[in-house]
């Protein structure tokens, strides 16, 4: 059955200066907006979010990640 929401990840990568990392998004809704990567998860084959943020990390950053270089700063609903 599927959730009567979408859940999706935000990452917020920081080098050493302690700048964070957004990206100028491509696709419509957000075209031309700035924003931090991130993605849906792909709930119907069972993604947890730190799997998500896992690939999106791949996939925008080109960055491969374990989840222990993941911290959870907060849930919006």
């Amino acid at each position: 059955m599927p959730l009567p929401h979408k859940i999706a990840t935000l990452l917020y990568a920081f080098n050493a200066r302690d700048e964070v990392l957004l990206l100028e998004r491509a696709q419509e809704p957000n075209r031309g907006l700035w924003s931090p990567p991130g993605g849906k998860l792909h709930e119907q084959d069972g993604e947890s979010p730190f799997a998500c943020a896992l690939r999106e990390a791949s996939e925008e950053m080109g960055l491969q990640l374990t989840t222990g270089d993941l911290h959870l700063t907060g849930v919006v609903s």
